[in-house]
């Protein structure tokens, strides 16, 4: 089904345009949650209105970025999923997690086959994602993988990320229709890509998004959004500091050359590396653990990545993508499943002991 909707999307992409088609995969996939009849029925009219598939050389080369980066490497450093939380989100861990991201789950399906084709839809949503936003920002915004110092994954945010940037595309080509479509589905998927899909649809141009913003507090998964104020309210900057050094040696070493890969990309991404900086601070405010620090903060550097490799040149976009191989071939190795760890998870559905606990030792303990 995942491929299909792939297809789907490159079908609405040649009539449409690439942001559109990136839409049409988000509603094929919660079409097929809803029932698969109506997957078939949205894919069938997809292909006929297409009458062929969008594929041009920026789209191939974007395709083959986010696949080589984000499914090549890691299997070829013998990880079936590149992060273990594709697995987690897929096993629904937590129950929380439906109540703020409604839209990420496909009913009955089988936790790791959610995990591997949700992994795989949503770098093929970034990749296309990429290449819409070259339609506006010039084709070095489909090199974006290049400055990637995490995996892509099956998540809430994973899926959202992607929505980020359509909104943006819609924003700067005028669509409010596009922009509201891109709005709704993010907040579906998960409420803070929600937010980050309102910043950037009002940075480049849709100023009336902020007439929306009060309606993201009225979602019945607002109360993530509650909660996150709540903890803002209450934190203790220089605990907040002490905890981005509750860390292993090595594993500050590898954050200080991600955060450095990062932070020079978004002073290239323009209006969204302002974002980003923003992000990284809000991070430090929220974040309760070290783990959680990371998700926060690098959150808001991937929405600004594409604007980023394409404002900077290409020696700049080379030496920052080598640097950026280390942080990532760590997160891989560390913290992916092999096929064998990952069907054990899978079946026993405990990701309490084994690799993942290892992992997290190794990492985080000082």
């Amino acid at each position: 089904m995942i491929a299909l909707a792939v297809l789907g999307g490159l079908a609405a992409a040649r009539r449409l345009g690439p942001g559109w088609g990136v839409l049409a995969m988000y509603l094929l996939y919660l079409a097929y949650g809803a029932h698969p009849l109506l997957f078939w029925a949205g894919l069938a009219g997809l292909l006929a209105l297409g009458r062929g598939l969008f594929w041009d050389r920026q789209t191939a080369l974007a395709f083959a970025l986010a696949f080589g980066k984000f499914l090549l490497v890691p299997f070829l450093l013998g990880r079936l999923l590149p992060y273990y939380e594709a697995l987690w989100y897929a096993l629904r861990a937590s129950p929380a997690w439906a109540s703020y991201a409604p839209l990420t789950y496909l009913p009955q399906a089988p936790p790791l086959e959610l995990a591997l084709g949700g992994t795989l839809f949503v770098v093929s949503a970034a990749a296309l994602g990429g290449r819409a936003l070259a339609e506006v920002w010039g084709r070095g915004a489909v090199l974006w993988p290049l400055l990637a110092t995490q995996p892509l994954w099956f998540g809430q945010w994973g899926m959202a990320a992607p929505l980020v940037w359509a909104s943006a595309y819609f924003a700067a080509r005028g669509s409010w229709a596009g922009v509201l479509a891109s709005l709704a589905l993010a907040s579906g998927l998960h409420i803070y890509g929600g937010i980050l899909a309102a910043a950037a649809a009002f940075l480049w141009g849709a100023r009336w998004v902020v007439l929306l913003a009060p309606a993201l507090f009225l979602l019945p998964q607002s109360w993530i959004l509650w909660a996150l104020a709540g903890s803002l309210a209450g934190s203790d900057l220089a605990s907040r500091v002490a905890l981005l050094f509750s860390a292993s040696p090595w594993w500050l070493a590898k954050t200080a050359v991600e955060g450095a890969v990062l932070i020079a990309a978004a002073f290239f991404a323009g209006r969204m590396g302002v974002l980003a900086l923003l992000g990284l601070v809000a991070s430090i405010l929220l974040a309760s653990s070290r783990p959680d620090f990371g998700g926060y903060a690098y959150r808001h550097f991937l929405a600004a990545l594409p604007f980023a490799s394409a404002g900077m040149g290409r020696r700049l976009l080379a030496g920052l993508g080598a640097a950026s191989l280390a942080p990532f071939f760590a997160q891989v190795w560390l913290f992916g499943l092999s096929a064998d760890w990952a069907l054990y998870y899978a079946s026993t559905g405990d990701l309490g002991a084994g690799p993942v606990a290892e992992a997290y030792r190794a990492a985080y303990s000082p």
